[in-house]
């Protein structure tokens, strides 16, 4: 099928969503660490989104080599195998590239709040925090896309509730760990995650209607993220503030970013990096959600907190994390519910796969008498032989 792998294949790329989303968290709060010439740390959340929208454009120079390779391969756009698959499965082959502005405009916004939330609260607790978009992303699939979930799946979710509870208590309560607002940076995690959640349904409504590859969506989104910020970050340089919102004294000050990049060498390094992290990171998220869903993908990207959580009670230096039973307890929360959320929801449909299988057997027959030719009389016939 177009939009299926075997699930083995499924959890290796959940696997290395968990690891590269780890990474790309830590390099984003020790960027926050930097410090440039003047003494003071290198705060700019707009110009971080605005890089890792580079980042993400760098993915459409590999859309378009995998693109070339195909056509060399199969031909036409047309003659590909998967191409006809699709168009079986009635998946549209054809889509408006401005239809990708939308999951754009929502990353923007969400990914400049997150760093926000990077400046006020430590990263773990950040990190674990969201677990929220478990519960948002859950509760929109089944309003936006008619998804139905079990009751142990509800069930689940309550750990991660009852987690995200306890490490936001942790926050304000040991609120040593930074510099910042702990509540301004609660608020703004979630607000970021109420967004993000948006962002997931539109991209598996994306994929259940046309047939994408990761990398052309992480490309365009990364197209419409430059073109928007490109509008934004001069606009941003003339307002002026001051607060925990506004740390350089404007809502964004480029030019005191890029004399930062000069003056700290280490720190280009990490935007460098957290740049090729990024673009690697949204292309598994959205293989995860092609393959899966936005559900899968919110669940799973919660495990990264455990890597994140270990890397900072481990590092030396500034940003240091210390270990509260309080955090470790909602910690231990979210991870259980996320486990038992994806492990209940594989079982059952593994359950579903086999029962559904065994119910197909007989059309299956009658394809192999008939060479493979098959003209199913119903929508539903068709349906059955395409899942097959």
């Amino acid at each position: 099928m177009a939009n299926s792998l075997p699930i083995w294949k499924v959890y290796c790329l959940m696997a290395a969503l968990v690891v590269v989303g780890a990474v790309g968290a830590c390099i984003a709060k020790l960027q926050g660490l930097q410090r440039v010439d003047s003494g003071d740390r290198w705060e700019h959340p707009w110009f971080q989104a605005f890089a890792m929208f580079v980042g993400e454009i760098l993915c459409l120079f590999y859309y378009f080599i995998e693109k070339y390779l195909d056509k060399r391969k199969y031909g036409p756009r047309g003659l590909h195998p998967r191409i006809h698959e699709a168009r079986r499965q009635g998946l549209k082959t054809r889509i408006n590239l401005f239809m990708f502005a939308i999951p754009a405009s929502c990353d923007a916004v969400a990914t400049a709040m997150i760093y926000f939330a990077y400046l006020n609260i430590p990263l773990s607790v950040a990190e674990m925090m969201q677990g929220a978009l478990v519960l948002m992303t859950t509760c929109a699939s089944v309003i936006f896309l008619g998804k139905k979930f079990f009751l142990y799946q509800w069930g689940s979710l309550v750990f991660i509730v009852g987690g995200i509870c306890l490490v936001g208590a942790s926050s304000i309560k040991n609120d040593k760990g930074t510099d910042g607002n702990p509540v301004l940076g609660v608020c703004l995690m979630l607000g970021a995650l109420l967004i993000q959640s948006a962002q997931l349904i539109v991209e598996e409504k994306l994929f259940r209607t046309y047939y994408l590859s990761p990398l052309k969506v992480v490309g365009f989104q990364g197209l419409f993220g430059i073109c928007i910020y490109l509008v934004f970050l001069p606009i941003a340089y003339f307002i002026k503030c001051g607060g925990d919102l506004c740390p350089a004294g404007r809502l964004e000050d480029s030019l005191m970013a890029l004399r930062g990049l000069k003056e700290n060498y280490i720190l280009l390094i990490l935007v460098i990096a957290l740049m090729i992290d990024i673009s690697v990171f949204n292309t598994l998220g959205n293989s995860v959600t092609k393959y899966a869903s936005c559900a899968n993908r919110a669940t799973i990207n919660t495990v990264k907190v455990v890597l994140v959580w270990i890397f900072f009670l481990i590092y030396w230096g500034e940003g240091q994390e210390h270990f509260h039973w309080l955090q470790f307890g909602g910690f231990i929360l979210i991870v259980i519910g996320t486990f038992t959320f994806n492990y209940m929801k594989d079982k059952q449909l593994t359950q579903q796969e086999e029962e559904s299988a065994a119910s197909y057997r007989p059309l299956v027959a009658e394809v192999n008498k008939s060479d493979n030719i098959i003209s199913p009389s119903t929508t539903s016939d068709r349906e059955r032989f395409v899942s097959i």
